[in-house]
């Protein structure tokens, strides 16, 4: 069949024919840009891969040794920097708070120095817990797998508690940033200068970080300077914690390191009681888990037998028992509701048998703010000892419970020694050739290290004598 003998479909219109007159005619297309066939050719752009990188001739003249290599690794730690300022970290959300302090519990980039002396500055993720107690730093946010099978025991390893801080000093002037400097971004740098515990012996140790920006520097330097002002002669880093159970600090400064979105797992929590009480079965650390996580307040989220703070406290309440010469004087005392706690009389004839507390000191509003203070965080604790049974929890609410008859013998309010006599003055008005300064063993001796421990000694004694606290 020919061509032309074909009809049209019935579902195509017919369309005009096509008018010539009605085409414009289009300017010609530029001329390529380029070099002329007759031009030297274009020399081949450098590749910015890391084949390119290896392709690359070696200009030393030796070996490159280990600190060599070590300071390669650190600068390109910073290889992805803009101008002067350093490192572009990940950039944080705008906070709104009145408070220096309450800026650092957001969670910054920095660049952290090792305290080993084999490892190299890593990039981690630090901040400020809520409570103002610990420093505590992560693996960053992309290092995932490294940040969700970190153990219990690395992450109480990962914090320094504030109590410990003696300065707060800027710039790189510790033998950390002395071994391997730099000094691009020396305004994005800080130190903080604390005591270590090793053995017998007490040596000044640091904790070097550089932030992404100098402002942020600047908020971190005056924020922990603010929070260390209000360091007293005690463990506690604030008034707030001055009549609090040591323990309860302790087990905040352990809990803001191991928890997860504000949950304990079941894993982590059978770590902690293993470090608690090593040689514990794990049956009886299961059975305590599982009641801590039934008398708990509030419910978790996570799955299995995640504990909040105040289960996370009763867990340790449970390992403790009520046993011992402290249990046999609390069941003395509390006779009528021995397994529930102490009444307010039972609790008033304690102070003033054992105590020696005069009767002014024993009245009613003061030994009912002394319970409400001091059971404040053991209240699941009441509702374990209640064994669930609503009538029993009621009366305890109002009872003195056998962890915060603990928490009253271990705080301040229980004890003898006034604070304002524990510190010591002396005359500093004379010339220094006429005192004599003892060093120690651990201090390394030397013209400097004097030195350095007599302008500490200046700095934190209060005017115009010198306080004789331990260093």
């Amino acid at each position: 069949m020919k061509l032309s003998q074909l009809g049209t479909h019935p579902k195509v219109p017919n369309l005009p024919p096509l008018n010539t007159s009605d085409l414009r005619l289009l300017p010609p297309p530029p001329p390529p840009s380029g070099p002329s066939p007759n031009s030297a050719p274009l020399e081949r752009p450098r590749s910015n891969t890391h084949t390119g990188f290896l392709r690359r001739e070696s200009t030393e003249s030796e070996f490159p040794t280990y600190d060599k290599r070590r300071q390669r690794k650190i600068r390109g730690l910073f290889r992805n920097n803009a101008g002067p300022r350093g490192p572009q970290l990940q950039k944080q959300q705008p906070h709104t708070a009145d408070s220096l302090s309450s800026k650092l519990h957001v969670e910054h980039a920095m660049i952290k120095y090792p305290r080993s002396r084999w490892s190299i500055p890593a990039e981690k993720v630090v901040s400020l817990d809520k409570d103002n107690l610990v420093v505590v730093w992560k693996h960053h946010e992309r290092d995932f797998f490294k940040r969700k099978s970190a153990t219990t025991r690395h992450k109480l390893r990962s914090y320094l508690s504030l109590s410990k801080v003696l300065e707060v000093r800027k710039g790189q002037l510790t033998e950390k940033f002395d071994q391997f400097p730099y000094e691009e971004v020396e305004e994005q740098s800080f130190s903080l200068i604390f005591e270590q515990v090793t053995k017998r012996y007490v040596r000044l140790s640091s904790l070097d970080l550089i932030c992404d920006s100098p402002e942020k520097c600047e908020d971190w330097i005056h924020g922990l300077r603010e929070t260390t002002n209000h360091l007293s002669c005690s463990i506690f880093p604030s008034e707030h914690y001055e009549s609090t159970d040591p323990t309860i600090v302790w087990l905040k400064q352990l809990w803001a390191v191991s928890e997860c979105d504000h949950e304990l797992p079941q894993k982590a929590a059978m770590e902690i009681l293993t470090i608690f009480r090593p040689g514990t079965i794990p049956i009886k650390c299961r059975q305590i888990i599982r009641d801590s996580h039934h008398y708990q307040f509030r419910h978790t989220y996570l799955h299995g037998n995640a504990l909040r703070w105040d289960g996370f406290v009763l867990m340790l309440n449970i390992l403790l028992g009520n046993t011992g010469r402290l249990g046999a004087l609390f069941k003395q005392y509390a006779v009528k509701y021995p397994n529930l706690g102490m009444t307010e009389d039972e609790f008033r004839t304690f102070l003033r048998k054992e105590c020696l507390w005069p009767e002014s000191h024993c009245s009613p509003p003061e030994l009912q703010a002394l319970i409400a203070h001091h059971d404040y965080h053991h209240r699941a604790y009441k509702k374990y000892v209640a064994r669930g049974i609503p009538l029993d929890y009621q009366i305890g609410s109002s009872l003195l419970s056998y962890a915060g008859f603990l928490s009253f013998l271990r705080s301040k309010d229980n004890s003898p020694i006034i604070l304002e006599h524990t510190t010591g003055f002396m005359d500093m008005t004379q010339p220094l050739s006429h005192y004599f300064i003892i060093q120690s063993q651990h201090v390394p001796r030397g013209r400097p290290a004097v030195r350095e421990v007599f302008d500490r000694c200046l700095h934190q004694s209060p005017a115009p004598g010198l306080s004789l606290h331990r260093d």
